[in-house]
């Protein structure tokens, strides 16, 4: 565990919050080595929330999180930036500059980026009438180019048999998933170790997961999740998504859709109906959605 937090801290749905709660997550997990005040020293950190273009915080590698309230115009959550007038005593600073975005995932808020995406799932709604919404968030993830896209399904212990059904048609779908019964953060710490990780899907469990993962009850549920907030974890970061999830497909380029999907292999496009795949139905229903 990157490090442990002493305090419960409650998630507001309300995203003026999160930069506070993260100030508050500093002071408490004591990541401050060291105190100074500097107007001329630079800092490179990673942005863990954003409030619009008013709040911001910031995590510096071996110095800790600081609470921004001057940032530039179009801060999104993950951004690399560079810091001035560092104070670690209080735990301010402000943004100065913002690299180049990358990977940047159409949620709101948006997310820069990001290494991979773990979709949350029921399995009794991958054999039932939300395969179409599972495509929709899973083409929202691969057209971001992100690196890696995981299923994780979210199963009791009583329904061996929908699960493997379930498994049986992600794997037709070209998808290896991970069945999560009673997940442990030392199983899932492997997979996230030194990565951006967003925890994408409806609200089934995700902030319930990220507690488990995280070791800790930072984060009590309110509600649906309506900010996005990353947490340094093993190296790398990882946070749960808003649970709105219709994702919007608009900035897809339709010559690009298909690609979206790892089981057309070219069986895909066959207009003889017996030899299509099962999605081909769903990549021309969002086909026709896009303009």
């Amino acid at each position: 565990m990157a490090f442990l937090v002493k305090k419960i801290v409650q998630l507001s749905t309300n995203q003026k919050t999160a930069a506070s709660l993260h100030l508050n997550y500093h002071k408490t997990a004591n990541l401050r080595p060291m105190a100074f005040h500097s107007d001329s020293r630079q800092e490179t950190g990673r942005v863990l929330s954003a409030y619009m273009d008013i709040k911001a915080s910031v995590h510096v590698k071996d110095l800790g999180i600081f609470c921004c309230s001057r940032v530039p115009k179009g801060l999104s959550c993950g951004d690399f930036v560079t810091l001035t007038s560092v104070d670690t005593e209080r735990g301010t600073a402000v943004v100065s500059e913002v690299g180049d975005k990358d990977k940047l995932l159409s949620v709101r808020p948006k997310i820069a980026h990001l290494d991979q995406i773990i979709v949350l799932w029921k399995p009794e709604d991958v054999v039932g009438k939300k395969g179409y919404s599972l495509t929709r968030f899973l083409v929202q993830a691969h057209s971001k180019k992100v690196a890696e896209v995981r299923i994780a399904l979210k199963a009791a212990e009583k329904e061996p048999e929908v699960v493997d059904r379930a498994l049986s048609r992600l794997d037709s779908w070209g998808y290896e998933s991970k069945v999560l019964v009673t997940p442990s953060p030392l199983e899932l710490r492997e997979v996230l170790e030194g990565r951006t990780t967003a925890l994408f899907g409806p609200p089934i469990g995700k902030t319930e997961l990220l507690n488990t993962i995280l070791d800790e009850k930072i984060v009590e549920k309110k509600g649906q999740t309506s900010a996005y907030i990353l947490y340094p974890f093993a190296g790398g970061y990882v946070g749960d998504t808003p649970g709105s999830w219709m994702t919007e497909l608009g900035h897809i380029d339709r010559a690009h859709l298909a690609s979206y999907f790892p089981e057309f292999d070219g069986a895909g496009f066959n207009r003889n109906k017996e030899n299509r795949t099962e999605r081909f139905k769903y990549y021309e229903k969002i086909l026709r959605d896009l303009k």
